[in-house]
């Protein structure tokens, strides 16, 4: 996680916690948006890294034609 990425989901979470809190007034539910909100924020810049990193692929298990198919996939 970068710096800017740390100081966005701290701001969010104690934000929405707060408002949850001061909404409701149960410091359960402030506690629990902060939970939640930190843990759908972080999962969703674990998803956007896992699609910007290119997949690798063993060819060590293949048959040979899956591998001359992989091969012929991946010029184009």
């Amino acid at each position: 996680m970068t710096l800017k990425e740390w100081a966005l989901c701290y701001v969010g979470a104690l934000a929405f916690g707060g408002v949850g809190w001061w909404a409701t007034g149960n410091q359960w539910v402030g506690f629990g948006t902060i939970v939640i909100f930190t843990a759908v924020y972080v999962l969703l810049l674990k998803s956007r890294k896992a699609s910007a990193e290119p997949q690798v692929v063993s060819t060590a298990g293949m048959t040979r034609q899956q591998r001359r198919a992989h091969e012929r996939k991946n010029k184009s």
